[in-house]
């Protein structure tokens, strides 16, 4: 039995979206009477009869509608504001069943939309099952507003688990939460506090540009009443236990942020900027994310254990990152310029803010994060390093909380763990490529890395790096368009530099389906502008190999894997290259690939990068007086083991379990 007494999904869902109104400073709701909306109707009234709303019936929708904007225009006034509630415009919402009653809402919505006033229509609906079947008052309401509100949430309830509700209501919260900041532009309330001046905002209420109308849609499956009146009550005081302990909302909405743990831990997703209050806390961070002053290795965050979380751009890559932003015993704060789009998978952000106030972090904090961060590249490097990827009992040192220096993320001085000579493997991966890539970019290069392995491979082993602009498509993270993306990159900053003798180099760094995916990218006409100086760098292990360490890749599947995941081609990538003039050189070894990459990035020919590269210091000054800087745009194709893949990641898996036995003496 749950703890709300066995109530349907429907009650406790409606009970769970009044619970949390009530906790953003709603107080007053209309509601028209309907089948479908029941759940909603009795919650409110439940909620009147304690008190803590102001309930107003309506019969017609259109006119229903037009009583809750009313209600929001003078919601801000001096004679509306409550003890307990922060001034401003409070959202008022409006509840009606499923079907033509969501339309009636428009005319006043188009009235909310041009005032920016914060009218919240909020509509039961069938079943999303049911949509395209013919059942009665079934029509696709999640569309109705898209042309006048600023936010429109749904809200799933039809397949929830009636003893799950203590993980799910994370979900329904959230979706609340972001309607109503959308809605007021001036966030939701922290916590009871004492009633504010007239005309007064609270000090910490965020301002967004706009404000307006939102649309929750909310389906809702039989049954649609709970037992009795007891039954409905007991949802309301579960609801109620599930939120805030504070009273407060589940996500607040600040415009400072105020963080006391000496143990922070920074997540930079993509595009994340660089935030000076962050400087000297250690951060775990995307390629595309500002370079981090206490850099992190992904694969040491299982090692570390942060007091409090905060949030930059937008996380993509990690599946423990993502455990992490899981977890309901570490607060998490997120810091978005705008706190109406913020990440937030998890719905656990218990803080959003655009600026944030840090306290000092803990030395030996901080030099732990170093040195496991030490520990973790240096795995790496020695996985790259090994023909045999079997994993030896002495693979490291224990870790201890030291004052090791941090690896660096300098391209010029390469990772501080890495080998001095170049390494010959006769089964490169991914991995193995974007090693090298990344020990041969320099200060001034761009690195535009394609979607799926590349730009985790380069996260592995430092990225981002000081000096190098980061580019990747991490907004869908698709591997499509990948070589136009490049190119346009390539041409945009030549274009910067129009005086320069040489274009800046622009390297691209992509899997082989990523490639072949845009290579009509590479029809450039001849009268067209080209890039002068980009090189692309083609991890080929013909396939998908990131689904080889991946659930679909488990040897129980690998009847089916080969066809519908591997999808494995046998493309000639050097056709490809002579039949739109592009340059192609190809590499076996790691040896091969690292000698074409040292002398592109000096600007010799690649096709002397055997002679050039491997002679004399003399011989090589020699090659670069004869020839000249090399330009236009090169195919590197870096020959890969696939299967291989596989056995890289267990051997990185055994040694971060290594890490941990060790942590643990």
């Amino acid at each position: 039995m749950s703890s709300s007494g066995g109530a349907p999904a429907s009650i406790m869902t409606a009970a769970i979206i009044v619970d949390e109104l009530i906790r953003c400073g709603v107080q007053d709701v209309v509601v028209c009477p309907g089948s479908r909306s029941a759940p909603l109707a009795l919650a409110f009234s439940e909620a009147a009869a304690r008190g803590e709303i102001t309930l107003h019936m309506r019969t017609d929708e259109r006119t229903a509608a037009f009583l809750a904007l009313g209600l929001a225009q003078a919601e801000g006034g001096p004679r509306r504001n409550r003890p307990g509630i922060p001034g401003g415009h409070h959202v008022v919402p409006v509840v009606m069943t499923s079907g033509s009653a969501v339309a009636h809402c428009a005319p006043a919505m188009v009235e909310a939309q041009m005032s920016h006033l914060p009218l919240m229509v909020l509509s039961a609906n069938r079943p999303w099952s049911l949509w395209g079947t013919g059942a009665n008052q079934t029509v696709d309401q999640r569309s109705a507003f898209r042309d006048t509100a600023v936010r429109t949430e749904g809200i799933d309830t039809a397949t929830r688990r009636s003893d799950a509700w203590h993980v799910m209501h994370r979900e329904v919260r959230a979706a609340v939460d972001r309607a109503v900041v959308a809605a007021t532009a001036t966030g939701v309330r922290m916590q009871v506090q004492a009633a504010t001046p007239e005309d007064a905002r609270p000090a910490n209420a965020v301002e967004l540009p706009f404000r307006g109308p939102v649309h929750i849609d909310v389906p809702f499956d039989n049954p649609l009443v709970p037992t009795d009146d007891d039954q409905l009550r007991e949802a309301a005081q579960s609801a109620h236990r599930l939120g805030r302990p504070d009273g407060g909302s589940w996500t607040r909405f600040l415009g400072r942020a105020t963080v006391s743990s000496p143990r922070v831990l920074h997540i930079a997703g993509h595009n994340a900027p660089h935030v000076d209050a962050l400087r000297g806390v250690p951060t775990i961070a995307e390629p595309t994310a500002a370079v981090p002053d206490v850099p992190i290795h992904p694969l040491a965050l299982s090692l570390l254990s942060p007091d409090h979380v905060v949030v930059t751009g937008r996380p993509t890559l990690h599946r423990d990152v993502s455990k992490l932003l899981a977890r309901p015993d570490i607060p998490i704060t997120v810091i978005a310029d705008n706190p109406g789009d913020y990440p937030d998978v998890a719905h656990m952000a218990g803080e959003v803010a655009t600026t944030i106030d840090l306290a000092p972090q803990s030395r030996q904090w901080v030099d732990h994060c170093r040195s496991v961060d030490q520990a973790a590249a240096d795995a790496v490097r020695e996985v790259i390093l090994l023909d045999d990827l079997a994993v030896p009992s002495d693979v490291s040192e224990p870790v201890e909380e030291s004052s090791a220096e941090p690896s660096s993320t300098s391209p010029a001085d390469a990772q501080s763990s890495a080998p001095s000579q170049p390494a010959t493997l006769h089964r490169m991966t991914g991995l193995t490529v974007a090693a090298a890539v990344a020990d041969s970019v320099h200060v001034g290069d761009a690195l535009v890395v394609g979607a799926s392995n590349p730009v985790r491979d380069l996260s592995f082993v430092g990225a981002p790096f000081d000096g190098v602009e980061m580019y990747s498509n991490r907004g869908a993270s698709g591997i499509d368009g990948f070589l136009s993306t490049a190119i346009g990159v390539a041409l945009s900053r030549q274009a910067a530099e129009p005086d320069s003798v040489s274009a800046p180099r622009t390297v691209a760094l992509a899997g082989d389906l990523t490639f072949l995916h845009d290579a009509t990218g590479l029809n450039v006409a001849a009268s067209e502008p080209r890039p002068s100086n980009l090189l692309i760098v083609v991890a080929n292990d013909q396939g998908g190999g990131i689904f080889e360490a991946l659930e679909p890749g488990k040897p129980e599947l690998r009847s089916h894997f080969e066809r519908v995941m591997a999808t494995h081609h046998e493309v000639d990538i050097k056709s490809i290259c002579d039949a739109f003039g592009m340059a192609y050189r190809s590499a076996d070894t790691a040896e091969e690939l690292v000698t074409l990459l040292e002398s592109h990035a000096e600007g010799m020919p690649l096709n002397d990068a055997g002679a050039t590269s491997s002679g004399s210091g003399d011989q090589r000054d020699q090659a670069r007086q004869e020839y000249e800087p090399y330009e236009g745009i090169t195919v590197i194709e870096a020959v890969c083991d696939r299967a291989h893949r596989r056995q890289t990641v267990e051997s990185l898996e055994g040694r971060v379990a290594v890490l941990h036995r060790s942590q643990a003496q």
